[in-house]
């Protein structure tokens, strides 16, 4: 099975967000992205920048040319409530080999992450529930970037998330957005990838891109690194 992981395409009422032209940005992402025969196309958050019905209606637009089932989660600067109007809002996707599940680390007005214990409940039930490899998304990063990315603005409580990750033979890779920046991590023995965002990075690259994502029926993940 392949997926494309999308984040932070920060699409807002005007033209420019953070000095670029994002809805451009993320024409160019999808147009690529119908080049490749995939299965699912995730989006891991801020998919707008200012929470606007604007930004929505045009995000809506540019995903009407994407060829392939689109499913997605908030960021911190999403409005769910509005967003949930035009776009999904949670992960929970079953195929015969894998289960693509999502958790819920934004916190409303702020830019750092927390997951609630009700969140927590609920996700850990839900990885107990299932026999099948399972994919987590979400928007915070729950361990350290290990670069010049802030981590005071990641997951503040991810000691329950790594907790959960560390017992389950199930999870074999968690992906999220939000540092604008593409890196992998081996955390006990899972995958653990942050995605670039279609917008603009945080570091000294330029490019914007997506991550591609290969789901083994056998647990094991390809990936690679698309950049435009």
């Amino acid at each position: 099975m392949k997926i494309i992981h999308l984040s932070d395409s920060h699409i807002g009422k005007d033209n420019q967000s953070m000095g670029v032209n994002t809805e451009n940005h993320l024409d160019e992402v999808i147009q690529s992205i119908n080049q490749i025969k995939t299965d699912f196309v995730i989006h891991s958050g801020d998919i707008s920048h200012d929470g606007t019905v604007e930004s929505y209606q045009k995000i809506q637009q540019c995903f009407l040319n994407l060829q392939s089932k689109l499913s997605c989660i908030p960021g911190n600067h999403d409005n769910l409530k509005i967003m949930s109007s035009f776009l999904d809002s949670e992960i929970n996707i079953d195929t015969q080999y894998w289960k693509l599940l999502s958790i819920n680390t934004v916190l409303e007005g702020k830019t750092e992450g927390y997951v609630t214990d009700k969140a927590y409940d609920k996700f850990e039930l839900e990885i107990e529930s299932t026999g099948k490899h399972t994919l987590v998304v979400m928007h915070h990063p729950p361990i350290s970037m290990e670069s010049s990315w802030d981590d005071s603005i990641s997951l503040t409580n991810s000691k329950r998330f790594l907790d959960i990750v560390e017992r389950s033979e199930n999870i074999k890779c968690v992906i999220w957005g939000h540092a604008h920046e593409s890196k992998t991590f081996n955390y006990a023995e899972k995958l653990f990838v942050s995605c670039p965002s279609t917008a603009k990075q945080f570091n000294d690259e330029t490019r914007f891109g997506y991550n591609i994502l290969n789901l083994k029926n056998n647990g094991y993940v390809e990936l690679e690194t698309q950049w435009i």
